[in-house]
């Protein structure tokens, strides 16, 4: 008679299965119905994105034949000028329809101004992005409150010192403002970045090209190269832009490639390429004491 505390050894056993009609990874890789709406609603922008993708991918790399060597193109940071650009076009246009007051696109002027004025002084990580844009809110509440409450008009006093200062906006300026942004990256950003803003990244070295004459290198034994977006404004309005960096093995970055504009669309297939050209036979650690 068998114990009933103890387990039956008399014969085989077999794990539990799953039902026959569900296997049991089904549940995890079946969408869900919402998952499969968006993914038909973004399907056109899938469609237009492939060839815009195609078109942008040599301004931010390059890959050779072989896969062996990586190029990237690092930018002037007065490539966020084009900001400008959409901001003056929009602007002309809603005021020749009608369909926004001018001071309401003289206020919109200003802040794209503004912004481009923070991205070119300053780096704004995420949590400083995020600690600007929360003061900016309270100052709004409190002048909004001390107008409700005490008719202390903040607002309209700061409106009412412009306007009689006559700051108001001007279609021509709107244009003008659009076409500087386009000068400067049509004539200056994008030649300099192509003559003096390559660096090509392969097994051993990280090069710095300029001019087509090789100016800087950095051996890549013992050192990762990392993708990173350490400046959350200018990836955001610099369209997902980036950094890619060549840590040692403290992830200290030694060297980095700044702008490079459009890195985070790309950045599954940068890894990937990444990974392929990793360094395989340069750890050594003699070639480590030497570049430390």
């Amino acid at each position: 008679m068998t114990d009933p505390a103890q387990p039956d050894d008399s014969g085989p056993t077999t794990e539990p299965t799953a039902p026959a009609s569900l296997p049991a990874s089904a549940s995890q890789t079946q969408p869900t119905g919402a998952a499969r709406w968006w993914s038909a609603i973004l399907v056109p922008f899938r469609w237009i994105g492939v060839p815009l993708r195609y078109c942008m991918r040599p301004f931010v790399f390059r890959v050779s034949d072989d896969g062996n060597k990586v190029t990237f193109t690092s930018y002037s940071a007065l490539i966020y000028t084009w900001i400008l650009i959409p901001a003056g076009l929009i602007a002309y246009l809603l005021g020749s329809w009608g369909w926004a007051s001018p001071v309401a696109l003289g206020w919109f002027q200003m802040g794209s101004i503004i912004v481009l004025l923070i991205l070119l002084g300053d780096d704004m990580g995420l949590w400083a992005v995020v600690v600007t844009a929360m003061i900016a809110a309270l100052l709004t509440m409190a002048a909004y409150f001390a107008k409700a409450e005490y008719d202390i008009p903040v607002l309209g006093w700061v409106r009412s010192q412009l306007v009689a200062m006559d700051v108001q906006y001007s279609p021509g300026l709107a244009l003008g403002l659009a076409l500087f942004g386009a000068l400067i990256i049509s004539f200056y950003v994008l030649p300099k970045a192509w003559f003096v803003g390559r660096y090509e990244i392969t097994t051993r070295e990280v090069t710095h090209i300029r001019r087509g004459v090789a100016v800087e290198s950095w051996r890549r034994a013992g050192r990762d190269v990392k993708q990173r977006w350490p400046d959350m404004l200018e990836s955001l309005v610099g369209i997902g832009s980036g950094s890619v960096a060549l840590l040692d093995r403290q992830q200290k970055a030694v060297m980095t490639i700044p702008n490079v504009i459009c890195l985070w669309y790309y950045r599954r297939e940068v890894e990937r390429v990444l990974e392929k050209i990793a360094t395989s036979d340069f750890d050594d650690e003699d070639a480590i004491d030497e570049m430390d």
